[in-house]
């Protein structure tokens, strides 16, 4: 009986090492500029950026390898405004990564008097996904292009 005890107590860490969750990556910091980039990631070089500000906008992305999050900070940003941010996965489509659409992570960024704010956004890694991006944009009340529009240079992997 003693044997069983002693094979039982041994096996534990594996068995703990076997449930343990996945760790998830480190997070890669990605910078969001002034620069609006179409769905399959192309620079949209026509569009001019109608806010009141150049806001500071940072995304931290992280995946634990069935989900990508970012946390998405914004410094400067219009005060007392509500921006939005989509995780979109790479490669996509030319169409078909707005707000709600499959696969697309969204979060509201709601900022205070003084233009700060943050929120996470998370969107599952699909089959073929081998990184993603955050677009951030301010809508413009009367206009289908966004009052304020920032993304990265670069894809995050994931």
């Amino acid at each position: 009986m003693g044997t069983a005890i002693v094979a039982a107590i041994a096996t534990l860490p594996a068995l703990t090492m076997l449930a343990a969750p996945a760790q998830a990556a480190s997070a890669v910091s990605m910078p969001l500029l002034v620069d609006m980039h179409s769905c399959d990631f192309q620079k949209v070089n026509y569009a001019r950026h109608f806010g009141p500000g150049w806001a500071q906008p940072v995304a931290q992305i992280s995946s634990d390898g069935h989900t990508a999050t970012a946390r998405v900070e914004i410094k400067d940003g219009t005060p007392n405004a509500q921006y939005v941010a989509r995780l979109i996965p790479a490669p996509h489509a030319a169409l078909g990564c707005e707000a709600g659409a499959p696969g697309i992570g969204t979060a509201a960024v709601s900022t205070d008097a003084t233009g700060t704010g943050s929120a996470t956004v998370q969107a599952p890694i699909g089959a073929g996904t081998t990184g993603v991006w955050v677009a951030l944009e301010l809508p413009a009340p009367h206009s289908q292009t966004p009052a304020e529009f920032y993304s990265p240079t670069f894809i995050a992997s994931v």
